[in-house]
């Protein structure tokens, strides 16, 4: 049965983690990833909460499913906040704009223009204190952040594999070698997740 799951599974996110009771519950890579694939990755992760991977290979699995499950959430966030940005500016750029051209007109109540001052400059307050554009850009930047080390770590991973095949004897070295990798990723985990976005001299350390 978890044979047939793994072959009909669809590359994706949560693809290197691969059979599902590998990491996760029995048939979750079926039914449940095929309708959702994200929850499916994040109910996959919050199943190893608590353990430790087995292998240099699992445990930088995991790290490729987080990072790619971060940088969509942030992709998420970065969009939600363009959307406020404009549900909010708008409106109140446009009421700025016909209350200023309503007091030109005495044919409009003075306290209508007070309304739609009051109404523009209250939008406009809003805007500046959830500090909407720069909560966009903060996000998407996060999120490529993310997606780079996702990648960076597949790399690794990739190496990783290569290497073992032509290691042979000194196969201990190269997962002492890989071992190390796998904390400088944690390492950068670490200051994506304090919201610091590691620079570029840093980011082509290793």
């Amino acid at each position: 049965m978890n044979n047939a799951v793994t072959k009909t599974a669809a590359p994706s996110m949560a693809s290197p983690f691969g059979p599902a009771g590998a990491l996760g519950p029995a048939g979750l890579a079926g039914a449940v990833y095929r309708r959702n694939p994200i929850r499916a990755l994040r109910a996959q992760l919050e199943e190893q909460v608590g353990r430790s991977a087995e292998t240099v290979e699992t445990t930088m699995q995991m790290l490729v499913a987080e990072c790619d499950l971060r940088a969509y959430e942030a992709r998420n966030a970065s969009a939600w906040w363009g959307r406020a940005y404009y549900l909010l500016g708008a409106p109140a750029a446009l009421l700025a704009t016909v209350a200023g051209a309503t007091a030109l007109s005495d044919a409009v109540p003075s306290f209508v223009i007070s309304v739609l001052a009051l109404a523009s400059a209250g939008l406009t307050t809003l805007v500046t204190f959830f500090n909407t554009n720069s909560n966009r850009d903060r996000n998407l930047e996060v999120s490529a952040a993310w997606s780079e080390l996702a990648d960076r770590v597949r790399v690794n991973l990739l190496n990783y594999a290569a290497e073992r095949r032509v290691a042979g004897a000194v196969e201990a070295g190269v997962h002492h070698k890989y071992s190390r990798v796998i904390v400088d990723m944690h390492a950068r985990k670490a200051m994506l997740l304090r919201g610091e976005i590691p620079s570029a001299q840093s980011a082509g350390a290793s």
